[in-house]
């Protein structure tokens, strides 16, 4: 399996970015998850800032993600604090196989990396313990963004990004595969167009990309994907939703 040449090339940056060792969406998705599990799997766990925050919840936490360099930065940040109940193991959760049932499953900032999202929700939904917790944080892609101008933008800076879901999409996707939803909720980050590229360089071949399609859109399509091009900032919203099973799927 090859690593994801994206995050193989940038894994320095994120290990040190603030915005994923401490983003609002970290502390909410930590929320919704129960204290005292004995088994808890994250998912694309990169430089695992997830996983040590799920380790204070958890027996024992499995990490999971296809790149080497990510996992070596996260294995890092486990010695750095101390944390010893965490396992890493290089596979994408598609081919990942195991007999447990987990009490929680977590994914953050992630889901928009998968090819086949109603894949995920399908996998997931099976390995989950019953009574268990799916915990899915992510970017979500505007709801009146029809021309999907949102995502291009992403793919652009990130040629790995597949696309973020929309709230109405997570929500169908519940249904979908036999599962309730516990909560929702959303936050907004307002970022600098540096910080959004971030940890691309803006003076990069991809940071011009993006700044000439940025400049190609008109004033209503700006408008639609929450970018200020006089300030020069991108408002990302990300949802964080907690599931369970609830009745039989509809697949």
């Amino acid at each position: 399996m090859s690593d994801n040449p994206f995050f193989d090339k940038y894994a320095e940056g994120y290990a040190k970015s603030v915005s994923h060792a401490k983003g609002a969406d970290l502390d909410l998705l930590m929320s919704i998850i129960p204290d005292g599990l004995n088994n808890c799997l994250d998912v694309a766990t990169g430089t695992g800032f997830t996983a040590a925050a799920l380790s204070q919840k958890c027996r024992r936490v499995i990490a999971i993600d296809e790149t080497e360099n990510m996992i070596n930065k996260a294995r890092d940040l486990m010695k750095d604090r101390g944390i010893k109940n965490v396992e890493f193991i290089k596979t994408q959760f598609e081919s990942y196989e195991t007999d447990i049932k987990f009490d929680a499953i977590t994914i953050r900032r992630a889901l928009h990396h998968f090819n086949d999202k109603s894949a995920f929700f399908n996998k997931a939904s099976k390995l989950i313990a019953e009574n268990g917790t799916i915990a899915i944080a992510d970017m979500v892609s505007p709801e009146d963004d029809d021309e999907d101008n949102f995502n291009m933008l992403e793919r652009i800076r990130d040629p790995t990004h597949v696309g973020a879901l929309k709230i109405s999409e997570y929500r169908k996707l519940a249904e979908l595969h036999g599962l309730k939803i516990l909560s929702m909720n959303t936050t907004i980050e307002e970022l600098t167009f540096e910080k959004w590229l971030y940890p691309v360089p803006k003076d990069s071949e991809a940071g011009k990309k993006c700044l000439s399609f940025l400049n190609g859109l008109t004033s209503d399509q700006l408008r639609r994907i929450r970018f200020d091009p006089e300030k020069m900032v991108l408002r990302k919203e990300r949802l964080i939703i907690a599931l369970t099973k609830a009745d039989q799927p509809k697949i």
